[in-house]
């Protein structure tokens, strides 16, 4: 009878084994679309006919290359009085959201120039100038690559922006004027993107007003998991203040554990 001992090892595997114990709110990284994986597998066996004659054995290398993974999330950034104050009739709204790629490869976003509203509010109202000098129609939409420190203007069939980085931002903001038949109490929701139930990172079912990833071409073939889209909304009443929402993150790390 011979008797194997084996032992298999891959690059990933053992880069985890050395690093130390983090439990933290951070989600892990995604690998980047296109890394290759290497792994080999290595064993050491034994005839006990011939004791202490060890014997080594290396398998063929195996290649594995990390597909790319489209992602997006749209999330609520904050509506703005655009003249301070509580919300009240003729008051011109501004409500602004954060498109994110959560995907493992830069990729483009189509965005509307559309969003959707409940209550006594119309998707109205005039933005300021974009970057370019040009004051937009009524209406329309703008969206920003710099963290919102300048804005273009949508075009009225949307805009599929430039490569966005992993972990990248788009903003949108959208025009809402309170209409006067607008009561103090009065709900005023506003949604960019169709997803049912405002769902993150889902496969895209096409209609108007979809805000999703167009595939930048960056790797051989397109995503694996297709085309993603999302959606958010968020709202405020009359009569209230209207403010930029501030988002914190809470960041924690174990550095050391007892069970006891």
């Amino acid at each position: 009878m011979i008797r194997y001992f084996l032992l298999a090892t891959a690059s990933f595997v053992a880069t985890w084994q050395l690093a130390p114990l983090i439990v933290s709110a951070q989600p892990v990284p995604q690998t980047p679309a296109g890394t290759q994986i290497l792994n080999r597998a290595t064993g050491t066996y034994e005839d006990p006919n011939n004791p202490g004659n060890q014997i080594n054995t290396t398998s063929n290398e195996v290649t594995v290359t990390v597909a790319e993974i489209a992602g997006i999330t749209v999330t609520a950034s904050g509506i703005t009085d655009s003249n301070g104050g509580s919300v009240a009739v003729n008051d011109l709204l501004i409500y602004t959201y954060t498109v994110t790629n959560v995907g493992n490869a830069p990729t483009k976003f189509q965005i509307p120039n559309l969003a959707t509203t409940t209550g006594p509010a119309t998707v109205n109202g005039v933005l300021p100038a974009d970057k370019n000098g040009n004051t937009p129609p009524n209406g329309t939409l703008q969206y920003s690559t710099d963290g919102g420190v300048t804005w273009t203007n949508i075009p009225p069939g949307g805009i599929t922006t430039d490569a966005i980085p992993v972990n990248g931002t788009v903003q949108v903001r959208v025009p809402i004027t309170v209409q006067t038949i607008a009561l103090p109490g009065d709900v005023i929701a506003v949604r960019l993107g169709q997803t049912p139930g405002n769902a993150q990172n889902q496969p895209r079912i096409a209609d108007g007003g979809d805000v999703y990833t167009v595939d930048n071409g960056n790797t051989s073939g397109p995503p694996t998991n297709g085309v993603r889209e999302a959606s958010a909304t968020q709202q405020t009443a009359v009569g209230n203040t209207a403010a930029t929402k501030a988002l914190a993150t809470i960041l924690k790390t174990r550095t050391a554990y007892n069970a006891g």
